[in-house]
């Protein structure tokens, strides 16, 4: 009886977790009119870990915020706006949730067509320090359309291994 009560309120904390999409739809366009935004964990950077990327704020073209994460709450890896202008601004990470790790912040501002789909990745530029160990350089965070988003990604990986003078 107890192991069923476990199985019950563990399945109940497992639902509890998924978080759906957050919409922005202040005037009811239908489905069809908006335009979704989602994160994308990038594996196997160059030391072989993993990228995060997550929202942190949303505004829109007025400079209204729309969507905040909190220490409590996260926003979900899954954005559906309205069409228009926004400022996204993500946090670029190499641990997922509140742990230690190298972390960055940046901007994206995009225009979101109707039905439009995008996708928000990072990606990190290392270099080798003094030791000969890869050290992480710089965070960088990118938006892509869905149906551009390997060839963007490829390419945007070329950019950052080209090495910039400091």
């Amino acid at each position: 009886m107890i192991s069923k009560l476990w199985i019950v309120a563990l399945l109940g904390f497992l639902g509890a977790c998924a978080s759906p999409p957050k919409v922005y739809n202040p005037e009811n366009s239908p489905e069809d009119k908006l335009a979704s935004v989602s994160t994308e964990d990038i594996g196997a950077w160059l030391n072989g870990g993993e990228l995060f990327s997550e929202f942190v704020k949303v505004w829109d073209d007025e400079g209204n915020e729309i969507a905040t994460s909190t220490f409590m709450k996260l926003l979900p890896d899954k954005l559906i706006l309205k069409s228009g202008k926004y400022q996204l601004l993500v946090k670029c990470a190499t641990t997922n949730g509140m742990s230690y790790g190298v972390y960055s912040y940046g901007r994206v501002y995009p225009s979101l067509e109707s039905g439009s789909e995008h996708v928000v990745y990072c990606l990190s530029r290392s270099e080798k320090n003094t030791f000969g160990i890869s050290m992480i350089k710089e965070l960088v965070v990118f938006i892509s359309l869905l149906e551009n988003y390997e060839e963007e990604r490829a390419a945007n990986v070329a950019l950052l291994a080209i090495k910039q003078p400091d």
